[in-house]
């Protein structure tokens, strides 16, 4: 493939991959680096088109998925459910353990250690 050819093509990549950028970048270096070994530079400079436009697209979604949003207070500082259960067996074995105590251990602890 000659870079007449890949200028060529260029009205043909940029409908099928639209306004993204890196897409674009991405086929033509692809493009680059197999010059010379495609038989048929139409066929396979669309399917690239296609592939890095998923694959951009892919990306896009990820880093919208990881990234935080500006406002925190988003958050909800509330407990999940899973904290709420887990706190309540907790005071629930708390409650069973102080149940065992004996009355002057009871006391103790009540006094913060001192009987």
């Amino acid at each position: 493939m000659l870079s007449d050819d890949l200028i060529r093509l260029q009205p043909l990549l940029r409908r099928i991959v639209g306004h993204d950028d890196d897409a674009l970048q991405e086929t033509n270096l692809r493009l680059l680096r197999r010059r010379g070994s495609i038989r048929d530079p139409v066929r396979y400079a669309a399917r690239t088109a296609r592939c890095c436009r998923i694959d951009g697209s892919k990306s896009d979604r990820q880093r919208r998925m990881l990234a935080l949003p500006a406002d925190a207070s988003v958050f909800d500082p509330a407990p999940t459910p899973l904290e709420s259960l887990i706190a309540a067996e907790e005071r629930g074995r708390l409650h069973s353990a102080l149940a065992q105590l004996t009355p002057r251990q009871r006391e103790a602890h009540e006094n913060g250690g001192r009987a």
